[in-house]
C-alpha cells in the first residue's frame, strides 16, 4: 500500500514518524522546495524556453537578449503580449511574446520537490 507523504506524516503513528521521514527523503524535499535557483540562464527558441527543473514559484524573469528586459508573469495557456511571459508550472516552459524577440533569459525560481518523493510505501498500516 502506498500513501502520499502528506498522508503518511499526518496520519502515521508517532513511532513511525522517523521511518516515514527517512523513506520520504524529507530533507531533500524541503531543500528543493526552499532553495531558489539563482540566475538560471535559459535559451529561448521560437519564443519558448524551458527551465531545468519544474518550478513551484517563479520569482523573476529577465531577458538578456531581446527588446524587453523585465517580464510580467501570466498563466500558461494565455497568449503573452509584449512584456509578458506565460509560465507553465507543469512543464517548466516559458512562452514569450513574439514582439519581444527574446532569445535568452535569466530566471530565478524555487524548484518543486522531486516527484519520486511524493509517494512512499507505508511502513506500517494500523
Amino acid at each position: 500500500m502506498s500513501f502520499y507523504v502528506k498522508d503518511a506524516l499526518d496520519r502515521g503513528a508517532p513511532v513511525d514518524l522517523a521511518d516515514n521521514v527517512k523513506v520520504a527523503k524529507l530533507g531533500t524535499m524541503l531543500y528543493n522546495l526552499c532553495t531558489p535557483v539563482e540566475a538560471e540562464a535559459v535559451t529561448v527558441s521560437a519564443n519558448v524556453g524551458t527551465l531545468a527543473y519544474l518550478p513551484s514559484s517563479v520569482l523573476g524573469v529577465r531577458s538578456t537578449a531581446g527588446s524587453t528586459k523585465g517580464h510580467i508573469q501570466i498563466p500558461a495557456g494565455s497568449v503573452p503580449n509584449a512584456g509578458e511571459v506565460a509560465v507553465n508550472y507543469a512543464t517548466g516552459a516559458l512562452t514569450f511574446a513574439a514582439a519581444d524577440s527574446v532569445t535568452a533569459c535569466v530566471v530565478t525560481y524555487h524548484k518543486c520537490a522531486e516527484k519520486a518523493n511524493l509517494v512512499l510505501d507505508a511502513i506500517d498500516v494500523r
